[in-house]
């Protein structure tokens, strides 16, 4: 994992691009590593719906056991390191009329909110477009808004695995793919990790905004 990180610095160089703080780099091996012993441990587990095995005090349990249990502490939101902003996305998908909705917020150092969102779908085909459709979004707005480094959270891990994928894309999805890389590339460096739901609730809550009450809104620290 190491060298592959190593290379994938040495190509930034490479293309002219500034090298990834050693953080960065940090942040990011220990998502991916913490991905797949999660996966190698717990093969049954949805993680892609964000019914992945957590750890707490010593007891392994999915999300849905932890809410059942009131008496098991959560994983919460952590804020950025200093000159970072966090971006939290989620998704949601209605199979019966196929519609959808997308919730954003963006937060910089010492959790300050300095903007949220949430945007009513009005034809969405699955899940995973919903997903992307708030990580798409949410990183258009996030640009107009700060130009710090970015870490961006998802609680669902097939779109932070097709994000930050190389290689050809085939998937229906495809096309929302290519062009969420290609706003990242004007981004700068980032951070794609994907994390429990637990840690997401404030984007799952705008979610609930935007699809349930139909409704596509955007607000910020300067008000409005």
């Amino acid at each position: 994992m190491t060298l592959w990180r190593s290379w994938h610095v040495h190509n930034e160089l490479t293309h002219g691009k500034k090298a990834p703080p050693v953080e960065a780099s940090t942040r990011f091996l220990s998502s991916y590593i913490e991905t797949l012993l999660c996966l190698k441990q717990y093969p049954s587990a949805d993680i892609a719906k964000g019914k992945m095995v957590i750890s707490h005090q010593g007891k392994h349990i999915t999300d849905q056991e932890e809410n059942r249990n009131t008496n098991v502490l959560e994983e919460r939101w952590l804020q950025p390191p200093r000159g970072w902003t966090k971006l939290n996305v989620d998704g949601a998908f209605n199979a019966e009329n196929h519609t959808g909705g997308a919730g954003m917020i963006l937060r910089g150092e010492g959790g300050h909110v300095i903007f949220s969102s949430c945007r009513y779908l009005r034809s969405c085909s699955s899940a995973l477009e919903a997903e992307l459709a708030a990580c798409m979004e949410g990183i258009a707005i996030a640009r107009a808004w700060s130009e710090l480094l970015m870490i961006i959270e998802t609680d669902c891990l097939t779109a932070a695995q097709m994000i930050t994928q190389d290689g050809m894309n085939r998937s229906p999805c495809a096309t929302m793919v290519t062009q969420i890389q290609r706003n990242l590339e004007e981004v700068g460096e980032h951070v794609i990790s994907h994390v429990v739901r637990s840690r997401n609730k404030t984007a799952d809550a705008l979610v609930h905004i935007g699809h349930v009450k139909q409704r596509t809104a955007v607000w910020h620290s300067g008000g409005g």
